[in-house]
């Protein structure tokens, strides 16, 4: 055991190696594809606030006001604050990708402490390494995008919530961690819901101060920092809502072998049996088991309901759940503290039975952290493809019939350093899959965002022809199964590429000759 004295710098220390893995081995993953978005909404609202403080000072508050609609109109179909933060980040380091990371050393440092404080120092070890090296959020910390900062600002509410029960400091809170989660991703809005009925089934009288908090501090702090809304707030809202509400996306997803439109409500715990590694779920079954039979459980119920409302939400009749596990992403780091318990528990049921030793206490993370950091390593820089051992593994879940990709960060610097080398200038390349609806597909190529990003900041040629009309000389096909047609089907099949980029004996990304 690590005295207290020292554990606390050993964490620091911790998430300073991961911190700078992470920074060291941003170059290695692709472009995602809504990144090019939101560097350039990022940029354009950072631009807007020398104009605001300056109009402030000159008393012309009305020019910057006049302003909003210039500067804040980029990617408006989202809220603002991760693209804001992701702005100064870049102004003040020269780097979009360090934000993300910064999210995700808030997370570390989140769940280390949640488990840390309410079940003890192994809790804490175990919650903090299980959500380092789960694979895809490893991923997601490289890449600038909504989900992983919502899975951070809805874990840090969820436990604002619980300690506001007793303590008005931490009801404050829960309302400022609210408000900010408004402002990261719409869906924010929902964590309301599994909040309020654990309340309402535990503590019915003692939660209402936190609900006065969400409502009181954290719609207010949603409409006063997004400045889109200042404008004609109330009629932007209600379309922002409707649009959301209503959305259809045209995209479909791979799933055993088949795309859906709509997928099977089973898919969510599906796909979270399958993409969170095998021993943090026994770990996490334990936690719930022996969650139930403590005394203080309001926490361990608190966390199992907000697990349950994702994958209940997503499971309803007629929804598309896109991009593998992001869209409930948050169950990655709660799954993770109910390992941290569950460790803990699992511990305390040996010193009961008189089968402990400090070498169990090593052995067992040791044996099941060390592998893991292992297959970071091994699979890198795809894991966003992984896929854990109850389906074989990501080749196992590819023979499966389970998409391969979905980002576009596989167009990576291997895969561009060899268009760069090996195309002819002037090359028309078209690369598939395209996106639907979003026409003409005969001079579209997916990912249209990363693909202009990088000619323009000439990482890759500008002489070669994304956007040509047809005949083509070369074909990039990613393995994003879902939107694939005809074609894709062939070329995959029956046509050898020039190019392959493999992780784990699965093709990522494919160039072939058109010819």
């Amino acid at each position: 055991m690590i005295s207290s004295q020292y554990g606390k710098y050993l964490v620091i220390g911790f998430l300073i190696v991961f911190g700078v893995i992470v920074a060291y081995t941003f170059q290695d993953y692709g472009l995602g594809w809504d990144e090019p978005l939101y560097y350039n909404a990022g940029d354009s609202y950072v631009q807007w606030f020398p104009v605001f403080f300056q109009s402030i000072v000159t008393g012309s508050i009305d020019n910057s006001l006049s302003e909003i609609n210039t500067y804040w109109v980029p990617n408006a179909q989202h809220p603002p604050l991760v693209k804001v933060i992701t702005g100064l980040i870049h102004s003040l380091f020269g780097s979009y990708r360090l934000s993300e990371l910064l999210w995700m050393l808030l997370l570390l440092g989140g769940v280390y402490y949640i488990a840390w404080r309410e079940w003890g120092e192994v809790a804490g070890w175990f919650a903090l390494l299980a959500t380092a090296l789960s694979p895809r959020l490893f991923a997601d910390a490289h890449l600038v995008e909504l989900d992983l900062p919502l899975a951070v600002l809805w874990v840090f509410t969820l436990y604002a919530y619980y300690r506001g029960i007793d303590n008005w400091k931490w009801s404050l809170g829960t309302g400022f961690l609210f408000g900010l989660g408004l402002l990261t991703k719409i869906t924010g809005i929902f964590i309301l819901i599994p909040l309020v009925i654990w309340g309402q089934c535990l503590f019915p009288k003692k939660q209402t101060r936190n609900i006065l908090s969400m409502l009181g501090i954290g719609i207010p702090i949603f409409f006063i920092f997004w400045p889109w809304l200042w404008m004609s707030g109330p009629s932007k809202l209600i379309e922002f809502y409707r649009i959301f509400l209503t959305f259809k996306s045209p995209l479909q997803t791979y799933y055993f072998g088949q795309s859906f439109s709509s997928t099977p409500w089973h898919y969510p715990w599906i796909m979270t049996l399958l993409t969170i590694p095998v021993p943090i779920l026994i770990f996490s079954g334990w936690g719930i088991h022996k969650g139930f039979n403590q005394k203080n459980k309001a926490l361990i119920i608190l966390i199992i309901i907000n697990i349950l409302f994702f994958l209940l939400l997503f499971s309803m009749p007629g929804t598309l759940v896109i991009d593998g596990i992001r869209y409930f992403l948050p169950v990655v780091p709660l799954i993770s503290l109910l390992g941290g318990y569950g460790f803990h528990a699992f511990i305390e049921y040996l010193k009961e039975r008189q089968k402990y030793s400090q070498y169990l206490m090593i052995g067992i993370p040791s044996f099941i952290f060390i592998p893991l950091a292992v297959i970071n390593i091994y699979i890198h820089p795809a894991q966003l493809s992984y896929y854990n051992l109850l389906i074989g593994g990501p080749y196992g879940a590819w023979k499966a019939g389970m998409e391969t990709t979905y980002w576009g960060e596989v167009i990576n610097r291997e895969t561009i350093d060899w268009m760069n080398t090996h195309l002819p200038a002037g090359a028309a390349v078209k690369v598939f899959p395209v996106y639907p609806g979003n026409g003409p597909a005969a001079t579209l190529s997916f990912y249209p965002d990363v693909l202009l990003y990088y000619q323009q900041k000439n990482i890759i040629r500008q002489d070669i022809r994304f956007f040509a009309e047809p005949p083509y000389q070369y074909y990039v096909l990613v393995s994003r199964q879902g939107i694939w047609d005809d074609l894709c089907r062939d070329l995959h099949y029956n046509k050898t590429p020039l190019y392959e980029y493999k992780r784990m004996g699965i093709p990522l990304v494919r160039i072939y000759s058109a010819n």
